[in-house]
């Protein structure tokens, strides 16, 4: 599992669950059960899929007949692939200073509702929606840690971790809406006929902290589990 903060329009808090973890790490021959940690450096390279999805609205308010239109959108957030890749050197005994980036890119689902006043009577709004399905949401993450490894056996380590992480994120607004009128001469009814949408971006800090649990098949290849 991996926790990290991410920041949208409202701030987010995601859990992701990591699944397979390849690693490929500079050795030593060991040459005890128990040994300190010896290797010059890391390389981590894992792959993880984020099942939860998460919503968010933006707003959009424009004059129309001389009254206040409001328009409402709805995102939907779906899961998505997670790549993660990391590495650090060992700077001091057991203590080692590393950087991780984790990628991810889902689908968004957009609805929109949106209140149209009449152009005949005052105080009397229509109700009208409209979906979208092709919008994109993309995450980019910097992980900066300090790392104390432990190593269990010849085979088995357990490392922990910890340091500032930064974000960016990219996502699309809503920019504008087109409506049709529907119904003369009463115009009851009012239908969104298109929304257009725009590249928002932002940004945010957080921390990174736990513990990666790896097993070494060989000498420079291994897999494991990270919290």
């Amino acid at each position: 599992m991996q926790i990290a903060w991410s920041l949208t329009k409202r701030t987010t808090w995601t859990l992701r669950v990591v699944a397979l973890g390849l690693g490929v790490v500079a050795v030593h021959p060991a040459d005890a059960q128990m040994r300190p940690w010896e290797e010059t450096g890391y390389l981590n390279i894992n792959f993880a899929y984020e099942a939860s999805s998460r919503t968010f609205q933006d707003e959009l308010t424009r004059t129309v007949y001389d009254e206040s239109a409001t328009f409402t959108g709805t995102h939907n957030v779906g899961g998505g692939g997670v790549f993660d890749v990391g590495g650090g050197v060992r700077v001091w005994r057991s203590l080692a200073i590393g950087v991780a980036i984790t990628s991810i890119s889902t689908a968004d689902g957009l609805l929109v509702d949106g209140e149209v006043p009449h152009p005949l009577f005052f105080d009397r709004k229509r109700h009208g929606s409209f979906a979208r399905t092709d919008l994109e949401h993309k995450e980019l993450g910097i992980h900066v840690h300090a790392m104390w490894v432990i190593p269990l056996s010849e085979t088995l380590q357990v490392s922990l971790f910890g340091g500032p992480s930064f974000f960016n994120v990219d996502q699309d607004g809503i920019a504008d809406v087109e409506f049709a009128e529907v119904g003369p001469p009463l115009f009851a009814e009012v239908s969104l006929t298109e929304v257009s949408t725009v590249a928002l971006s932002g940004s945010g800090v957080g921390v990174n902290a736990g513990v990666d649990f790896a097993y070494m098949v060989t000498e420079q290849l291994g897999g494991g589990l990270f919290v």
